[in-house]
């Protein structure tokens, strides 16, 4: 769901579902309730504060938008605290590259030998 900027008229074509509500008209489409951009509009005003009081080098903001988008991602499935995210993250890790994550590093495999 997008306001009526141009440069996203090509979505449909791409094969995404594409609504659109005219702001110049109403904020939320009065034949259908749902269609509305105050989700994402928030979404962005979310990740924008993010990303000015963390102050970190622009270069890296891409690395940070990843982040944001799949704390939001867990969010959405039911996990709201760092302790609920951080076992699926590692079980994530472990899916992506066996032998890592959850079941691959143990403690002597990266503490220093003395």
């Amino acid at each position: 769901m997008t306001d009526g900027w141009k440069s996203y008229s090509d979505l449909k074509d791409e094969g995404y579902i594409h609504e659109v509500v005219n702001h110049s008209i109403e904020f939320v489409r009065e034949d259908d309730r749902s269609v509305h951009t105050q989700k994402v509009e928030r979404m962005w005003k979310t990740l924008k504060s993010v990303l000015k009081r963390e102050g970190r080098e622009s270069e890296n903001d891409h690395l940070y938008v990843y982040e944001f988008l799949y704390r939001e991602q867990q969010k959405m499935k039911g996990m709201t605290t760092p302790s609920e995210m951080f076992p699926q993250f590692l079980q994530h890790i472990h899916d992506t590259y066996p032998g890592y994550g959850i079941e691959g590093l143990k403690p002597k495999d990266y503490i220093p030998q003395q």
